[in-house]
């Protein structure tokens, strides 16, 4: 993901909101000023702190974000074919998209919940 970064964003703005919307907050991110860190170290040092908290979620939504995106987001400045190229790797090596694996899971526990409810309703009944 760290090499990812600096593959497929070339404006800031691009590389923040991608961090928002994968659930990164401002105060995590915001600690690594533009002027001092890349994005690649930006991404290596949000990473870290995640990794350390445990925080397992704002990590799949990072992956998840990544394992969504296309293409380069600021095509025009960037190697579009080397980010995806690396975004295939990605998903690779990821396998399946963190955040649907975990609706499908969900899902599943909702119909087998389901299910018992139903029977345990019958088994009421006789």
């Amino acid at each position: 993901m760290v090499e990812l970064a600096g593959a497929c964003f070339w404006y800031w703005n691009s590389f923040h909101g991608f961090l928002d919307s994968s659930g990164i907050p401002k105060s995590l991110y915001g600690r690594y000023p533009k002027e001092s860190f890349s994005k690649y170290d930006v991404m290596r040092n949000v990473l870290d702190v995640l990794e350390d908290r445990n925080d397992a979620e704002k990590i799949n939504g990072l992956v998840s974000n990544f394992y969504r995106l296309p293409n380069a987001v600021d095509r025009d400045k960037l190697d579009n074919a080397r980010a995806k190229q690396l975004l295939q790797e990605f998903r690779e090596a990821v396998g399946n998209d963190p955040i649907e694996a975990e609706i499908r899971r969900k899902e599943r526990d909702r119909a087998r919940e389901s299910y018992r409810d139903t029977v345990e309703n019958r088994q009421a009944k006789e």
